[in-house]
């Protein structure tokens, strides 16, 4: 059974792989806008869990990792038209092929969504890459 819960420090091994993982697909397709590999450090890792406003959920099944989703809360620019805004994002979720199809991304965006509400953020937005594929 999959259960979605937050990111361990025990994790890194098995994030990194996936992280490595997006990075390469997103290279793949964009090389014009990726830098050669750079990997996935785990200071990166680190810093994402120390942060307060960070949602950081992982979809395991038994000790296996097979989804991530990252993001978190900040406030948005406010701008002429626009007034300051508390916002949730997602900047990353991946679920690992063979699993994929099965619900795990809505769940872990249900995890990212809860969190979002319980920080009372206005809007919750997921940002996407175009790839032109």
């Amino acid at each position: 059974m999959i259960e979605i819960r937050n990111v361990q420090e025990k994790d890194y091994e098995q994030i990194k792989r996936l992280e490595n993982a997006i990075f390469e697909f997103h290279r793949k397709h964009r090389p014009d806008y990726f830098r050669e590999h750079v990997d996935y450090t785990r200071k990166e890792f680190e810093e994402l869990l120390k942060l307060p406003a960070s949602m950081a959920f992982v979809a395991t099944l038994k000790e296996e990792i097979v989804g991530i989703c990252f993001g978190k809360i900040e406030k948005s620019r406010g701008d002429i038209y626009c007034k300051e805004r508390k916002i949730a994002v997602i900047d990353d979720l991946f679920v690992l092929p063979k699993y994929r199809g099965c619900g795990i991304a809505s769940s872990l965006v249900k995890a990212a969504h809860e969190k979002a509400m319980a920080e009372r953020a206005e809007t919750r937005d997921i940002r996407t890459l175009c790839l032109g594929i």
